[in-house]
């Protein structure tokens, strides 16, 4: 795949790039929906990659001031 070609740690390579940005979300939701991921390891390790940043942690949607209450991160 394009992301076994290109992928460090990340999307593209060792850095955060806007392809993250972009994939994360998508990964809220294939989860969401229950898309099972288990063949999909490289793009498990770059989420989880991704979802050890603050930054992506302070960014999901769970965690944002219009979030309802009852949906809200338990660390809000």
């Amino acid at each position: 795949t394009m992301l076994e070609a290109t992928a460090g740690r990340f999307c593209v390579g060792d850095d955060v790039t806007m392809a993250d940005c972009c994939l994360a979300p998508q990964l809220v939701n294939a989860r969401r929906f229950g898309v099972d991921l288990t063949a999909m390891p490289r793009i498990r390790a770059v989420d989880d990659a991704a979802a050890s940043l603050d930054a992506f942690r302070r960014a999901h949607w769970s965690r944002q001031p219009d979030c309802p209450h009852e949906l809200r991160a338990s660390d809000f």
